[in-house]
């Protein structure tokens, strides 16, 4: 009985919540975001017309072993998090490559970050670029970024963390920052950041100049974000990016260097 009505409360707090996201919840940009990541998952909104996903496709296990142990804090995803799935997939891959230096771009609340520095080699080198509050980007963002961008700081997640030691966390543009003292040392790299077009070709082409031979690359939100799956789509008849392959069953892309 106690169990029912445990259900009952919780069906009912939601059932009073969707009403207002639905009525006067509109009104917050935020809330709005979350109405339109509703209508993305039925398949019934889309910012422009569907753009294909052209990549070609591998199972999880063909790019990293998917047993043995890790360590995984914060399982919970919020919104714009990585997947369960996601986030196991890189931090294996992280335990496989065993890389010095790392780099990701896009921190948001550092819960990626976190489980990086958890699992990457105890004298590892963690920099995380974020662009702060206050500071208009210097390339066109795609629509509802700036529900990612406006948070009060970036990587609460792992601010009192004791794997916090190993992050630097960097504050700026990716389109203005300077990589240069990173050129051909980074050994393993992810792409998180702003969704448009323009910018995931800008944190591309830096990957290009940072990565050393060897290193990997990861991009998060294929399939999901337009600007995004547009770009990588692109990429792929570069050369120097024909080895990008989409992981099933995420919207994580990877590029073997």
């Amino acid at each position: 009985m106690l169990r029912l009505m445990r259900f009952v409360a919780r069906y009912f707090t939601a059932l009073v919540c969707s009403w207002y996201l639905f009525t006067f919840g509109w009104l917050i940009e935020r809330n709005r975001v979350l109405m339109y990541s509703i209508l993305r998952h039925f398949g019934l909104w889309r910012d422009t017309e569907a753009v294909l996903q052209l990549l070609p496709v591998v199972k999880p296990s063909d790019v990293v072993p998917m047993d043995g142990p890790l360590e995984l804090y914060e399982p919970v995803a919020a919104n714009g998090n990585v997947t369960l799935l996601e986030l196991t997939i890189l931090v294996r891959s992280v335990l496989k490559v065993r890389p010095a230096n790392l780099l990701e771009i896009g921190t948001f609340d550092g819960r990626t970050t976190l489980n990086l520095a958890a699992n990457a080699p105890a004298d590892a080198r963690i920099c995380t670029l974020d662009l702060p509050q206050n500071v208009e980007p210097g390339l066109e963002v795609a629509a509802h970024d700036h529900l990612f961008i406006d948070k009060p700081a970036p990587g609460a997640r792992f601010k009192a963390s004791p794997h916090a030691s190993k992050i630097e966390q960097l504050l700026g543009d990716s389109a203005k920052f300077d990589f240069s003292p990173w050129a051909d040392k980074v050994n393993w790299m992810f792409i998180d950041g702003a969704h448009s077009a323009e910018y995931v070709r800008n944190d591309s082409r830096i990957a290009r100049e940072v990565i050393a031979p060897g290193g990997w690359i990861f991009w998060h939100d294929y399939g999901v974000w337009d600007g995004v799956t547009e770009a990588l789509n692109g990429l792929k008849d570069d050369p120097w990016f024909s080895g990008l392959q989409h992981i099933e069953g995420t919207c994580l892309v990877v590029l073997k260097t």
